[in-house]
């Protein structure tokens, strides 16, 4: 069919003059330059169409690589923020116990205090009860003494008048002592309310079994103080330790956060930088977009067969690029067919002719 085609606009172009060898030769010349031009032209168009395929394999693995990178970011940022979370209510919860180890202290200090001025209040007293226990005990031995010496029987006469002196003297004395006595047992009656003086010795025992129940209570005080004191300063101890370590994790913790405030604004940095890669990358996609359609224009290639497949979104986008390409593909496919059987249809006609009057159409 082809053949015949050709054959009835070779009959149409073929002059009515004969022509020479030497204007076929031109003619032949003519033919087969303007042959390599097309072909060059062909050759050209799809080796720009080859770069723009690769252009856009290149934009849309950068595409992907961002795309990646973007979720690889959200997932680092949302694993920062948790862990900023979790050691910031780490952080209060480290305050919080330091407060109530804080009062707790306090509350030991107060206690340790009254128990010191009680204590204190407790053996001076005690201390002066001992005093005056121990002078009537110091006054009873003498009197015990004084009354074994005096029921002695002195044997040497030259002292008799010296022991019956000294013997008056100490009747006297002893007179007087009992007066003393008697007027101390009747203020020790007065005060204690009894005469009996073996229920005022009963009176006498129990006190002193209380005052040594106070003094044992009062030594029990001071061990109690003692141990409070031990224990308080483990507790001083410890909060100081606390507090060391809250410093340190503290310090550890501003390091933290500096060194992820300075990872976030390098991440954000970046993020602005691919942010603008991706909108350089968009500019030149839509560039490479737009060339195709020119190369779509260009090649004269039909809509209607894809219309369908686009639907209301006629215009060339990411996601009917394929079809596009596919259309320009196929064009091309059939142009190089077309031409290549041309060209094959002359040159048979050239070597058929090659002596005749058959003058090749160049268009």
């Amino acid at each position: 069919m082809i053949h015949f085609r050709l054959e009835a606009e070779i009959r149409k172009l073929r002059p009515d003059t004969v022509v020479t060898d030497q204007d076929y030769d031109t003619r032949l010349k003519s033919g087969k330059r303007n042959i390599k031009v097309l072909k060059d032209r062909l050759e050209n168009a799809i080796k720009r169409f080859c770069a723009l395929l690769a252009e856009n394999k290149r934009l849309r693995e950068e595409i992907d690589h961002l795309l990646k990178e973007r979720a690889r970011y959200n997932v680092i940022w949302e694993k920062m923020l948790k862990e900023m979370q979790i050691r910031k209510k780490y952080m209060i919860e480290l305050i919080e116990q330091a407060t109530v180890a804080f009062d707790q202290r306090e509350e030991w200090c107060s206690k340790l205090a009254a128990l010191k001025k009680r204590a204190q209040g407790d053996y001076l007293a005690h201390t002066e009860e001992m005093r005056e226990i121990q002078r009537k005990l110091d006054h009873d031995f003498t009197l015990r003494e004084f009354l074994s010496v005096k029921g002695q029987k002195r044997v040497l006469k030259d002292l008799e008048e010296k022991d019956k002196k000294k013997k008056e003297s100490q009747v006297q004395n002893l007179e007087n002592q009992i007066i003393q006595l008697e007027n101390t047992m009747d203020q020790i009656q007065k005060f204690c309310g009894e005469d009996d003086v073996s229920k005022i010795a009963t009176l006498y025992l129990k006190q002193e079994e209380e005052n040594f129940a106070l003094f044992n209570y009062v030594n029990e005080l001071n061990h109690e103080i003692e141990l409070l004191g031990e224990a308080l300063s483990e507790i001083q101890q410890k909060i100081d330790e606390q507090i060391e370590l809250a410093k340190l994790k503290a310090q550890e913790r501003q390091k933290t956060l500096d060194l992820l405030k300075s990872e976030l604004e390098t991440v954000t940095k970046q993020r602005i930088e691919d942010e603008e890669q991706v909108r350089l990358t968009e500019l030149k996609l839509t560039s490479v977009l737009l060339g195709i359609e020119e190369v779509f224009d260009l090649l004269k290639c039909d809509r209607g067969p894809i219309l369908g497949l686009l639907g209301n979104n006629a215009a060339i986008n990411l996601f009917n690029v394929k079809i596009y390409l596919g259309t320009i593909e196929k064009k091309i496919s059939g142009l190089i067919t077309r031409l290549y059987f041309a060209e094959k249809a002359m040159m048979t006609q050239f070597k058929k002719f090659h002596r005749g009057n058959f003058v090749p159409a160049i268009n």
